[in-house]
């Protein structure tokens, strides 16, 4: 009895509530975390050739003579390994696809332009091949495929045989962008060539095929219609 009146009096000297339980506080909501998205490359990484983020168009020309130092046949190194796993994986669709065209060298691309100049006339190459010293095919990054049974090479019908319509669907994954799109040509400087390929790596080829951007765009760098 005397032990129960103590206690009473005890609580009501200190203020303390024994029925009041802990009041809990809901932490602050946390604002979902955007999605990262692979920014626009930098104007070092676009202007290096040694790069695979370089931009060459026909503003932006590559230095004279250059030449990649990590050539593996018709790309380098590591555009060539990725280009391996892209055409296993077409064939693992039934998609046979092959190399017509990879790393060209300036005086290559020059003899090439000047046979294009002598049959067409320099406005109408210009706009199907590039001047030497301005082709991505320089860089090794750029590879031209086809189908192995010819189908349509090097023509806008491409786009709809077996071969384009897994190009269009699936090359982002292996680090490959179709480079100059279609309806594009007032930005890039070039006619459709769905068979045109450049290598950036995967994170960045995802990220343009996600935009639906040229190269030039996604680079921030202004449309490159002529010379």
């Amino acid at each position: 009895m005397y032990i129960l009146i103590f206690l009473a009096l005890l609580v009501s000297l200190v203020g303390i509530n024994i029925d009041r339980t802990p009041k809990y506080s809901k932490p602050p909501a946390q604002k979902p975390t955007a999605k990262v998205v692979p920014q626009p490359t930098s104007k070092v990484a676009i202007g290096d050739p040694n790069n695979i983020l370089v931009v060459v168009n026909k503003k932006r020309p590559l230095p004279d003579g250059y030449a990649p130092t990590d050539l593996m046949g018709p790309l380098r190194s590591e555009a060539k390994k990725n280009l391996d796993s892209l055409i296993s994986g077409a064939n693992s669709s039934n998609v046979n696809l092959k190399i017509i065209s990879g790393y060209r060298s300036q005086s290559s691309q020059a003899t090439l332009y000047n046979s294009y100049v002598k049959r067409d006339g320099q406005a109408a190459a210009d706009m199907y091949s590039a001047r030497p010293g301005y082709s991505e095919h320089q860089t090794g990054l750029a590879i031209d495929l086809g189908n192995t049974n010819g189908s349509c090479d090097l023509e806008v019908c491409f786009e709809n045989t077996t071969g384009g319509l897994w190009i269009k669907a699936n090359v982002q994954n292996y680090g490959f962008i179709v480079r100059y799109p279609n309806g594009k040509t007032d930005i890039t400087g070039y006619q459709y060539e769905p068979w045109h390929l450049r290598y950036v790596g995967i994170e960045t080829a995802k990220a343009i095929y996600a935009s639906g951007k040229t190269f030039e765009e996604y680079s921030g760098l202004p449309p490159a219609p002529n010379y």
